[in-house]
């Protein structure tokens, strides 16, 4: 889109930009298919692992003008998020996300979901966040 042709078309333009953000910020599904190219992960399929991540309400941005999507690009951040990250609950009864055991077959796209685009959307949403992967060995974690 050339956001040269006037105000509206920035408009339209930020406004279907800042949706994909709230998006990818809050609905793993679509981050999965659309940003990451993830396709063969469905609801049909991934339902249940979906609904056991936690889910994170987006975030209020602060993007109105031509120089402020300009500085977004160029890295800065113009954004707060709608939930701290200490106050983020499990989905489902206290205690319960701790005892979730994912038993899906190989090649299923269990870490692709649950460890590689969970993260992605929490770095999305909290970019200070510190993540900590651990196995048995160093090079499944690699």
């Amino acid at each position: 889109m050339n956001l040269r042709n006037g105000t509206a078309d920035l408009r339209l333009f930020l406004e279907e930009w800042h949706y994909e953000r709230h998006l990818a910020r809050t609905d793993l599904l679509w981050l999965c298919n659309e940003v990451l190219g993830y396709t063969l992960i469905s609801d049909r399929v991934h339902g249940p692992i979906l609904e056991g991540l936690q889910k994170v309400r987006g975030a209020r941005e602060f993007h109105k003008t031509t120089e402020d999507l300009t500085a977004a690009f160029g890295g800065k951040v113009l954004w707060e998020p709608l939930c701290q990250m200490e106050l983020l609950q499990p989905n489902v009864g206290q205690g319960w996300w701790r005892q979730m055991l994912l038993l899906y077959p190989r090649g299923h796209a269990k870490s692709t979901l649950a460890t590689i685009a969970f993260v992605i959307q929490w770095i999305l949403n909290y970019p200070n966040v510190r993540i900590l992967l651990t196995t048995a060995t160093e090079t499944l974690v690699t």
